[in-house]
């Protein structure tokens, strides 16, 4: 895995790096398409960041 600061990654996005803090505040949601791309410039598959996460009825669609 591809470790990189907010800054690099939001560049490589093409966002500001206010955006990322956002994602990881949960202040903002990341759509498929995005997490997508960081799971490629990470060099992850998108159930990394998924690992650990059981569904139920109380979650949010």
């Amino acid at each position: 895995m591809l470790k990189l600061s907010a800054d690099a990654l939001a560049s490589r996005l093409f966002l500001p790096v206010a955006v990322i803090y956002a994602f990881e505040e949960g202040m903002v949601r990341i759509r498929a398409s995005t997490l997508h791309d960081i799971g490629n410039i990470l060099k992850v598959p998108i159930r990394f960041f998924f690992d650990g996460y059981t569904a139920s009825a109380d979650n949010d669609a």
